[in-house]
């Protein structure tokens, strides 16, 4: 991935340190929380590497303050040259929140889900599996934003596709 993407990165992870002075209070055993993002990804397939742009949305639910698991989905739908390609991929995660005493919340976590491809006539779904790591910056006691590194290995038919995906996302945390 680009040296300059990932400044971008750092940056806004060192920078949300500073953002306000809000605890993390709105993550209770038992709460729920849900988000839209957007993330800039990078796939790569044998030599041929694509930058994309994701929406997405997910939800999630912790079992304590340290324990979160939820679903996220993300797609993109494009035309070109009379033909519409489509990516959507679904992902069940599994995130361990670090304790914390301030607003920044850091996290690590695995997932496992499906890619589906489509463009024209050829279609696909496929198993991807990978893991991430952040940062929940809140900005009040139910509003937080997250910013992730992801990576997702997609097992295709006849190569592996490798997704290194920068997120960014606003989430509200419903109790």
């Amino acid at each position: 991935m680009n040296k300059n993407v990932l400044l971008v990165f750092f940056t806004l992870m060192t920078s949300s340190i500073s953002v306000s002075n809000v605890f993390a209070e709105g993550i209770q055993e038992g709460s729920t929380a849900a988000g839209i993002n957007g993330s800039l990804t990078r796939m790569s397939a044998d030599d041929n590497d694509t930058d994309m742009l994701f929406l997405g949305a997910n939800y999630s639910k912790f079992f304590t303050k340290n324990h979160e698991i939820g679903v996220q989905a993300f797609g993109m739908i494009f035309s070109a040259d009379s033909e519409t390609d489509s990516f959507v991929s679904l992902d069940g995660t599994y995130n361990y929140n670090l304790i914390s005493t301030s607003n920044v919340v850091p996290y690590f976590g695995g997932a496992a889900g499906f890619l589906y491809f489509g463009s024209g006539d050829d279609t696909g779904t496929y198993l991807q599996l990978g893991g991430q790591a952040g940062i929940k910056s809140f900005l009040n006691e139910n509003v937080y934003l997250s910013t992730e590194l992801r990576y997702r290995h997609t097992f295709a038919e006849d190569s592996g596709l490798d997704q290194l995906s920068i997120n960014i996302g606003l989430n509200l945390v419903l109790n």
